[in-house]
């Protein structure tokens, strides 16, 4: 199982069902450069560019696939032993495009209240990430879950 590691306040939110997605910064295999999306659960990395004998480059493009898993698999956060969670989706986008209804799964903010989201992520961001880390915006993961818990078959509820 797979392993996603939550501030302690995300760990909270996860409970009582407020968090339901996060995001993690797309790392590159080979030390290229990440490029985008790559299909379900995958990310393009520029792995290098080789030029033929007529002159004309050629891009060499490896795919990431999500380190946390795919689709379906179940994830655990080690800081909480009981807490089990199933990818829902996976995808890969550039940090600066959530929306506000994705800070909202990310649990910042109240669907009640109407109320900005983004600036407190941003806040949240590069308090984990260090100063200005938004800045940078990196590809990352998004990774969508729902909480489960495991049946005598072993398979996962929510």
């Amino acid at each position: 199982m797979k392993e996603l590691k939550f501030t302690s306040s995300m760990q909270v939110a996860i409970l009582f069902g407020k968090k339901q997605q996060t995001r993690c910064i797309v790392k590159p295999l080979n030390g290229g450069e990440i490029l985008g999306h790559g299909g379900v659960g995958l990310a393009m990395e520029l792995a290098g560019k080789e030029v033929d004998e007529d002159g004309e480059t050629t891009s060499m493009v490896n795919t990431v696939p999500c380190p946390y898993g795919q689709v379906g698999d179940v994830l655990n956060a080690p800081q909480f032993p009981c807490l089990s969670l199933k990818i829902t989706e996976i995808r890969v986008e550039r940090l600066q495009k959530i929306t506000e209804q994705d800070c909202l799964k990310e649990g910042i903010g109240s669907p009640i209240l109407r109320q900005c989201y983004r600036p407190e992520f941003i806040a949240l961001w590069n308090a984990i990430y260090g100063y200005q880390a938004w800045d940078v915006n990196p590809f990352v993961w998004v990774i969508s879950f729902e909480r489960c818990t495991d049946n005598e078959n072993g398979e996962c509820n929510g």
